[in-house]
């Protein structure tokens, strides 16, 4: 069983994109498919939200297993897409940057019961694609940002030290 998914990305309303997925893939596989497809750093920490027909967030299918919580969450290794959706639950929400809250919509256009994926698959206007579209789509923006964050200095980095501790022989007599 083959599920349709029309995808809203709100940074380019001119952008179709379009992902099959079978109902057994997990949804680390459609998760791998949209980071290769769009172009998605592979640094950043992701999460499905299952929500109902109003756009309220149900249910998390998070990349890191979280254990049990009061937020139902699930691990994306374990859980098939054939479980979580259906016509009553016809969307999904795929954050793919939580510092700059960037995420697109994912909606259930139709299930196909008889062709079979062997993994799931993305199309951008109409064309299978592999080209890094979010980085088009934003501009430098978007890897200027990127790459701010992984070269700024780490941890433990303080300029003005003795501004905010003093000298150290204040502190030690």
């Amino acid at each position: 069983m083959v599920y349709h998914f029309r995808v809203i990305l709100f940074e380019s309303v001119k952008m179709q994109i379009e992902v099959e997925t079978e109902a057994m893939h997990t949804f680390l596989d459609l998760h791998n498919v949209l980071q290769s497809s769009l172009g998605i750093p592979p640094c950043q920490m992701a999460s499905f939200f299952v929500s109902d027909p109003m756009g309220r967030k149900k249910l998390e299918v998070s990349q890191v297993e979280m254990g049990q919580g009061k937020v139902s969450c699930r691990f994306m290794r374990k859980t098939r897409i054939g479980d979580m959706i259906s016509a009553d639950k016809p969307f999904i929400f795929y954050t793919f940057d939580f510092f700059n809250d960037r995420s697109l919509v994912m909606e259930l256009t139709g299930i196909n019961m008889e062709k079979n994926l062997r993994e799931p698959m993305v199309r951008i206007n109409g064309i299978e694609s592999q080209v890094h579209l979010i980085e088009e789509i934003m501009g430098d923006e978007f890897t200027s940002r990127n790459e701010q964050q992984a070269s700024s200095p780490g941890y433990g980095v303080v300029e003005d030290y003795y501004e905010i501790f003093g000298d150290i022989e204040e502190l030690t007599v």
